[in-house]
């Protein structure tokens, strides 16, 4: 599979402050946008997995650590509030939603792209479009292999096992999922997961085009983490971000479809917010408009 260089620049790397004020990785996060309509502002989010930032949280951190890449070669460590990320509304309920959302903006001096959320494979869409077969990529951090300077992104590419057509068993509890052929690695948790739809007609394919590529990948989702088998006991089964001591990576990833994601950027609180900051900005448009025409009014 042909895979442009483009996509790495959408993924981000997720850490925390350990005691000793020393970074440490937990994950990786993707930027997605939604512009304005009639503007050329919009909504900038990161987005993860909900265990990544549960995880950082468990260590006794108060901001979630995120490294970019910077456009002079270098990488920058950027501190987002734990408290600042939102998850599902409906999280306390049986089906779980491993996905965390966390609005940002935009940095010049950053070397990334961003995702446009039009571009995600809805669940109207996945009816005769996403089937079992279909070629999968991911992109997202190799703990062993981060890079020192800047972050290295890996690439792994796979394939749709299976749809979600019933709920798969997690660590987490109950969670609607694609599972898909390729094994998860320590560190690629929230990862952006892309279909692609070879030879697809460009008018069936979600709007928008993703980081400029075509219209034949777009979102499948993110990457919640493999599946593994307990030595010694081949019905012990359990959803694991790393591979434990005892635990083999049967080479099967679950992955959270993009309608969840877009299910957590759509709760109530984040529109409300977005309204009031659509309102402010369509105001401040609307007089700057109007003091452009008086000065260009003949007097």
């Amino acid at each position: 599979m042909n895979i442009p260089d483009e996509i790495r620049k959408c993924v981000v790397f997720v850490g925390y402050k350990n005691v000793d004020g020393v970074h440490c990785f937990a994950g990786t996060a993707f930027f997605v946008g939604r512009s304005i309509e009639g503007t050329d502002k919009g909504f900038i989010y990161l987005i993860t997995a909900k265990h990544v930032i549960d995880g950082i949280r468990d260590k006794g951190a108060t901001q979630v650590c995120i490294r970019v890449n910077l456009k002079d070669k270098g990488a920058l460590w950027i501190e987002t509030p734990i408290e600042k990320w939102l998850f599902h509304p409906n999280e306390l309920a049986t089906d779980v939603v491993d996905v965390a959302v966390f609005q940002t903006r935009v940095f010049p001096e950053l070397d990334h792209r961003i995702l446009d959320h039009t571009n995600f494979v809805t669940d109207e869409f996945v009816e005769g479009n996403v089937k079992v077969g279909l070629e999968i990529f991911l992109a997202g951090l190799f703990s062993n292999h981060s890079g020192e300077r800047r972050n290295i992104p890996v690439l792994r590419v796979g394939n749709i096992i299976a749809m979600p057509e019933e709920q798969v068993t997690t660590g987490m509890g109950l969670m609607d999922a694609y599972l898909v052929e390729a094994r998860s690695l320590g560190g690629i948790s929230g990862s952006p997961v892309f279909v692609r739809f070879q030879g697809l007609v460009t008018e069936q394919a979600p709007k928008g085009a993703a980081i400029g590529l075509r219209d034949s990948f777009s979102l499948l989702g993110l990457m919640h983490g493999h599946w593994s088998m307990s030595y010694g006991n081949e019905s012990d089964t359990a959803i694991k971000d790393i591979q434990g001591e005892r635990e083999v990576n049967m080479g099967i990833a679950i992955v959270v479809p993009a309608s969840k994601i877009l299910e957590v950027m759509e709760q109530p609180i984040i529109q409300e917010k977005e309204k009031r900051a659509m309102a402010e900005l369509r105001a401040h448009l609307k007089k700057q408009n109007v003091a452009q025409d008086s000065e260009t009014t003949p007097k």
